[in-house]
């Protein structure tokens, strides 16, 4: 699953879909356990800093977890910098699913997102 970050599509100042998806992450953790998962960590380099132009320090970690009939993925970032910092985000799923009126997503809360299913719908 491309990790869109720190720019969805157009909505900012980077490439389309900015560079987390082309970048190399760490192995920051995994665990085989029941329900393994493993979590990428991606910090600042030399090629964010100078080629993708990024003016901010930050610390991006995404999890991954497979569960006996469900597939999780999670992203955390962190501003380690003292500037402000503004970004847009996706993790951009190519499911292939029969019928998208049977399709949910949970644990978006009541975070603002863009629902392009819904015609890029702003959605809360």
């Amino acid at each position: 699953v491309p990790v869109c970050w720190p720019q969805f599509a157009g909505n900012g100042p980077f490439h389309k879909h900015g560079f987390a998806r082309n970048t190399e992450w760490e192995l920051d953790s995994y665990s085989t356990e029941e329900d393994p998962c493993v979590t990428l960590k991606l910090v600042p380099s030399e090629f964010t800093k100078k080629t993708m132009d990024c003016p901010f320090d930050f610390e991006l970690r995404y999890t991954v977890t497979l569960g006996g009939d469900y597939l999780k993925m999670e992203m955390n970032v962190k501003n380690t910098g003292d500037e402000d910092m503004h970004f847009t985000t996706a993790l951009h799923t190519y499911f292939s699913i029969d019928d998208i009126s049977k399709t949910s997503v949970e644990g978006v809360g009541e975070h603002h997102y863009n629902d392009t299913a819904q015609g890029g719908r702003d959605c809360y």
